[in-house]
This record gives C-alpha cells, structure tokens and sequence, in this order.
C-alpha cells in the first residue's frame, strides 16, 4: 500500500495498493531527480526540486530496503543512498496521520497493529532506517524521496574547524548553509554529524579511542547541542560530550554567566548609533506564503518580549560597497538577551538589514515608522551566507570574575578575499 505527499500535492489520500504485495505503482518523478538529490557533489546548476514524502505500509515481513525499492520502483543502489543519508524511517505500528492523509486503508493498519504490538508510543514512533533494518507485516516506511542537500557541509574542511575540545565540549567554527542539527531528511550534512565525525578522526590521531567508524545517522550523535546558530549564520557553535556538560552550559546561561558577541555587516550610508538598542519582540509571527520570522517593535505589545543589545561599534566598509551594492557597515554588538532571529529583526527595524538577509531585508524600516507590510513571497529564508557571525563567547565562573572559556572565531566571511563576493551569497542576491 502507498500514499505519498509532495509539494505540489500535500495530503494526498491513501491510494490503494496491492493487498498481497507492495504497490507495483513507479513514482512519477524521474529517478534521475533523486539520483541527483543524492550526487555528492551535486550537479552543476542544482536546484532542490522541493519536498517529496512517500509512505508505504509493508505487506510481509522483509528489508525496509527491499520494501521501499519494490514500493516505489527504485533500484536497490538509491533506495541504499536514501538510507545512508537518513531519508528512511520506520515503525511497527502506523502513527495517527493527519485527516487530509487518514483513511480507511492506514486507520485499518494502524489498528491491526495496535492490537498485535501494544499501544506503546516508541512503537508508533518513526525511526531512521539502517541498512539491516527489517519492518515487520504492516508497519509503516516513510521516504523522504527528495533530500534538501547542504553542499557547504561537503566543501568544508571540519577538522580545521574545530576550534576548541575541552573535557566537557567540542567547540566548533560553523560554516554559513549548513544546519546546527540534523534535518528530518538529512542526518550527514549538519554540524552535529560533521563535528562528530572530525573529532572522532582526531580522537583517533591521537590515540585516544579506537579506529571504528562514526555513529550512522541512525544512531545517537557522540556530541550533543547545546545551543544554536541560524543555517545562514557562521561562527562559535558549542557542542557537549556529554549530558551533564550541556546541563552545566544551560544553567550558565540561565545565570546570566555565558555572553556573546556577534559581527554584523549590514547596510546603511549612515553607522547605527553605539550603546543600549531595545526593542520588543513578537516572535513567531506567521504571514501567508512567508517563514516564519520575529517582528522587532518599538513599543511594548501583548505577547511581545522585551529584547536589548549592545551596539560596541560600528564603522563604514567601503572597500565592500562594489561587492554588496551600495554602501555597508561594520558592526560588533554584544547580546543582553538571547531570542529568535534577535539581531536579524532588531536590525532591520533600525534600517540596517543585514547583508543577504531575504527575510529580514524586506522588512527594514526607518525609526519610528510601522513595520513594511509584506505579501506572499516577498520573505525567503536565506540558503547561504548573510552578513552575521557568532565571533565570540565568553563562559564566566560561578563567582563572576573569573572566565572559564573564551572561544573565538576567525575573521568572518567578509573580510577574506576568496569568500566576501557575491557568489557567497543566497542565488536570489547575486
């Protein structure tokens, strides 16, 4: 049995398949577009072709590999690259779907299965396929045909990124375009997994574990997230080797004890002034056919936060103005506080958008004037490098005065001559 969503096309209903054996019935789509989805590198001039998500309930008991190539009619060596990257889930017992995808088909599985396995949630809760995974009669296979790649993960040297290990963390340089986690479609390209995989080879160098491969994407990451940088940001990401040290890391913060310092470059003939910049906060504001995004105001409103920071210094670039356009600043701002798409919102509200920010430029604004109203389509959430580098982060002790760890970044994007052209930036700013 199949029934798949798509971006053209979410919530299909369930189509009936072949009760005695998988759905004979190919995928639309060319197997050369998920063949490329999986090309490392990728093909000159891709483009992700938007989401596709298949669901399968198996008819026997069998491979997931050999369920999801006889499903959707792929060859066995895309059905492997789906897995490897962790495109692939499973589960015994088929999850509650949402109504535009329930119907009689699923909910009669669902509680077949219920009935055989027991209603125990970790049983009805997707997990990644690995290569020897065998789904058992009626269990549920999602594929996520279509996987959004991070090339910039692949053309990233992360051993050189590494920028601190300390008994309790892995600090890391994060490179823009790549995600701090892994994605539900994409367990290698993140910095979790790169940072993983480079600090076990470097364990290894030394001699301080064995020489065995990294965890796959179906196993838990060896280094855990403490905190989080946008896709399109780069700089200071800190990861614990442990429970305990990202436990520690939070309780930090929470006491005011970590502090941060972020490099801008943003636009604007004139620099922002210095000192204290406050504004108050809607976050998660929703507008049909746009990101989600944070809308800074300058006066408090019901289910605003208040949100500050500190404008260190600010000075004209232009040795950069060819490359972005028009004239552009030079910022260093320390966080008071530490909410979503802070900076991105609080900049734009002051007219200084920061340099390739899709979603946040439309929306910058002069003092004192009402946000810009926006339409469907007018936002896009940056795919590659915006002006904004996490450049620095100091971790106080208990006491105050004495600084545990100062981790610093190198010299943001741009400033280096290889990097600070257009074609650093999202394809819709070149």
């Amino acid at each position: 049995m199949l029934y798949s969503t798509s971006a053209a096309r979410v919530g299909a209903v369930l189509r009936g398949g072949c009760s005695k054996g998988v759905s004979a019935r190919a995928m639309p789509d060319p197997i050369e577009t998920i063949r490329a989805c999986l090309a490392s590198p990728l093909p000159p001039g891709y483009r992700n072709p938007g989401p596709r998500v298949e669901h399968l309930l198996a008819p026997r008991e069998d491979f997931v590999s050999t369920l999801v190539a006889e499903g959707l009619q792929l060859p066995q060596d895309v059905v492997a690259g789906l897995i490897e990257i962790g495109a692939v889930y499973c589960c015994p017992v088929p999850p509650a779907l949402p109504g535009s995808l329930a119907c009689e088909p699923s909910s009669g599985a669902r509680q077949a299965a219920l009935k055989q396995h027991g209603n125990d949630t970790r049983l009805s809760t997707p997990r990644r396929a690995s290569r020897t995974s065998v789904a058992p009669a009626g269990a549920y296979l999602r594929v996520h045909a279509h996987v959004k790649r991070f090339p910039a993960a692949g053309g990233a040297d992360w051993a050189a990124r590494l920028l601190a290990v300390t008994d309790e963390h892995v600090v890391v340089n994060k490179p823009c375009g790549v995600p701090v986690p892994i994605t539900v479609d994409n367990a290698r390209e993140s910095v979790v997994t790169q940072a993983s995989q480079a600090f076990h080879a470097a364990q290894v160098q030394q001699g301080l574990c064995p020489a065995s491969p990294c965890a796959p994407p179906t196993d838990p990451e060896p280094l855990h997230i403490i905190h989080r940088l946008d896709r399109c940001t780069e700089g200071v990401v800190v990861l614990g080797r442990g429970v305990q040290a990202v436990r520690a890391f939070h309780d930090a913060q929470h006491s005011g004890r970590v502090q941060k310092t972020y490099r801008l470059l943003c636009h604007g003939s004139q620099p922002p002034p210095l000192g204290l910049l406050t504004h108050h906060l809607a976050v998660g504001t929703r507008i049909a056919g746009c990101p989600i995004h944070s809308v800074a105001h300058d006066e408090p409103r019901p289910g605003t936060a208040a949100c500050s920071l500190i404008m260190e210094s600010a000075e004209s670039a232009p040795a950069l103005e060819s490359v972005h356009g028009g004239p552009v600043i030079d910022c260093v701002v320390r966080l008071v506080t530490g909410r979503t798409h802070q900076i991105r919102a609080q900049m734009a509200a002051i007219g200084h958008p920061l340099v390739g920010d899709t979603l946040y430029g439309p929306l910058a604004r002069r003092p004192g004037q009402a946000p810009m109203e926006v339409a469907k389509g007018d936002l896009q959430e940056p795919e590659l490098a915006i002006g904004l580098q996490a450049a620095r982060m100091v971790v106080m002790a208990e006491d105050g005065a004495t600084v545990l760890h100062d981790w610093r970044a190198p010299e943001p994007w741009w400033t280096q001559a290889s990097s600070c052209g257009p074609q650093h930036l999202a394809p819709s700013l070149q």
